[in-house]
């Protein structure tokens, strides 16, 4: 026993002897992690390198290395927000073992080979993703997977062109080429802290550089600091040009947040309607909302259209003493007197406007990863061959804009620039194609708002009258926003319109389906809005984020997320009077009328969703 515990003591004290002190300015176990950070960043980055080159050998116009470096820019930030939330169990761990002075080779070489294993998984879906977004020009998200049940079909793809062999051999360098600097990075910092090397560093700079590195892994999962929200898809749109918008975005984000949205719609808080009932109800309301056998204004094939939009201004701000620009257009114009804005964001009217659809309690249906293909005014215009523009003050980034009208059909976008049309008016005129041109006018935020609008509008109308395109254009002032709120909309042509009012109950939904109508008198509407000469609408609606309002002639229905409803019944006469015409109004208890109110409001809330689901759908 005694020359045991000799030999024992022989051992210790060569251990002792042998122990190598290894120096080194933070805990190598956060070194590593450290490491394989900038590792995936970096080999993130490859991919992005192979699709810009993948896609200028064939748009030679896009080969700007600008651009390309704006791109990888925003992709560091895309990619660290998924990165970061990979690392983040891994980091916990390593800081906690470095905090003990845990130095085992069975628990770190297979936390090294699982982390390789995940990183690898990471460049495989991005691998997937750049040979799908060479072919699709969009990145795989949640709808791309729920119809694709095995990788076969992107395989598929990724064999048929030998651009995409090229993606294949990449793939497998990067793969070689990762694995082989993982091996290095364990060799010069997990593998220095087991036995006989000593990587010990003091508790108090452990936990120091150990809780600045969470903070900041923190930050990298939110991907920003100054907002409230984490980062957001609208965040990687810098520039006018779609591809290298998209580019920046990282793969696993784009999936990841289609996932998102996917269950958040799923917890809308709409009310249930019956299927069935529901398309009953749609059914009836627009059975004849084609009809064009009745007298409305017409426009001449080619007349331009110039769109102004309004934020924060509503019908009850039009008067000679807020706005008296406005005011003034309002008594030359056809003027629509009774149409209800359909939320309270500035996004909402742009989207419901242009595109006839409701945004589902004034939430931002342009913000959504996967963006629907939508036949909105800009389509249909286009069809008729215009060329379409976007003008706006705001930033590229602002509520997805950017991204959503580029897909559906605006050709060029100008962001970041007065609304003055002092630029914009030699734009119009250099098209020589018939244009339609939406100008966003955006609350400035100053005490004298609406009078500062107003100056806008009489800039716009000024320098428009200096340009030959004038007499042959139709101009559209409306308001944007304010939830159960009433907008100004003025169609501004004195030698199309005479001065007019019209009475009719509407949505902002209504008006591309209008202008359409006046256009062309074969256009069949496939949106949820009416034409509003053609057959008066049962209800109009508005909402904010948590109530809907739905209006009829003599009656106002809330209804909140919290279930709680109210009906205010506004007169008990069963007739109103309304430009001449006689309304008949419903003989309904307050109980069924609000039953009706609601029904007829979800229905259509219902039919929004599912038609824009199926439009994802069939965009991918």
């Amino acid at each position: 026993m005694k020359k045991n515990k000799g030999i024992t003591q022989n051992f210790s004290n060569l251990n002792k002897n042998i122990t190598q002190s290894v120096k080194s300015n933070m805990p190598l176990q956060l070194a590593y992690m450290l490491g394989v950070y900038f590792l995936c960043v970096f080999f993130m980055m490859i991919f992005r390198v192979l699709i810009f080159f993948v896609h200028c050998a064939t748009t030679l116009s896009d080969l700007s290395f600008v651009m390309l470096f704006r791109s990888l820019l925003q992709g560091i930030r895309f990619d660290s927000t998924m990165i970061c939330g990979i690392l983040s169990p891994f980091l916990l761990l390593m800081l906690i073992f470095s905090i003990i002075n845990f130095n085992r080779r069975w628990i770190y070489r297979p936390l090294h080979i699982l982390l390789s294993i995940v990183c690898c998984l990471l460049f495989l879906i991005s691998f997937l993703d750049a040979a799908y977004f060479t072919y699709f020009q969009s990145h795989i998200n949640v709808v791309v997977l729920s119809w694709m049940r095995t990788p076969k079909y992107l395989f598929d793809v990724i064999l048929h062109s030998p651009a995409y062999l090229f993606y294949i051999l990449a793939f497998l360098g990067i793969l070689a080429w990762f694995a082989w600097l993982m091996y290095c990075l364990y060799n010069a910092t997990l593998f220095k802290t087991i036995p006989p090397y000593n990587a010990k560093q003091p508790l108090a700079k452990t936990l120091i550089i150990g809780c600045l590195l969470c903070l900041i892994c923190f930050v990298g999962m939110r991907g920003r600091i100054t907002e409230k929200k984490p980062l957001t898809l609208s965040a990687a749109y810098f520039s006018d040009n779609d591809f290298f918008n998209q580019l920046g975005v990282s793969p696993m984000f784009s999936i990841f947040k289609s996932y998102q949205e996917e269950k958040n719609s799923q917890k809308d808080n709409i009310a249930y309607i019956d299927p069935v009932k529901g398309r009953e109800i749609v059914g009836q309301e627009f059975a004849n909302r084609d009809d064009v056998s009745f007298a409305m204004p017409t426009l001449k094939e080619g007349t331009n259209i110039l769109m102004v939009i309004l934020e924060d201004v509503t019908l009850e701000n039009v008067n000679g003493k807020e706005m008296p620009a406005l005011y003034n257009i309002s008594k030359q114009s056809l003027s629509f007197n009774n149409v209800y804005a359909d939320g309270e964001y500035i996004y909402n009217g742009l989207y419901s406007i242009l595109f006839s659809y409701p945004n589902i309690f004034s939430s931002n249906s342009m913000i959504s990863t996967i963006i629907p293909k939508m036949e909105g005014l800009p389509t249909l215009l286009k069809q008729h061959g215009y060329k379409t523009f976007f003008f706006t003050s705001k930033e590229q980034s602002t509520d997805n804009t950017t991204r959503f009208l580029l897909a559906n059909d605006i050709d060029i976008i100008f962001s970041g620039r007065a609304n003055d049309l002092k630029q914009d008016g030699k734009v119009l005129s250099s098209t020589n194609q018939p244009f339609f041109a939406c100008v966003l006018v955006s609350n400035d935020k100053t005490k004298n708002n609406l009078r500062s609008i107003d100056n806008k509008i009489s800039q716009i109308l000024s320098e428009a009258k200096k340009y030959a395109w004038f007499k042959n254009t139709l101009i559209i002032f409306a308001g944007a926003n304010g939830y159960a709120k009433k907008v100004p909309v003025y169609f501004y042509a004195k030698n199309i319109f005479s001065a007019e009012k019209n009475n009719t109950l509407a949505c902002q939904m209504d008006i591309t389906p209008t202008i359409m109508a006046m256009m062309d008198n074969s256009y069949r509407n496939k949106t949820l809005g009416f034409n509003i000469y053609s057959q008066r609408r049962s209800f109009a609606y508005s909402a904010k984020k948590d109530e809907i309002m739905v209006v009829s002639p003599n009656a106002t229905y809330t209804w909140n997320k919290n279930k709680k409803e109210n009906i205010d019944i506004q007169q008990d006469s069963t007739l109103k009077i309304e430009d001449g015409d006689t309304i008949y109004l419903p003989t309904l208890s307050s109980k069924d009328l609000s039953e009706k109110m609601k029904e007829y409001v979800f229905s259509m809330y219902q039919t929004a969703k599912n038609n824009t689901s199926q439009m994802k759908i069939k965009v991918e």
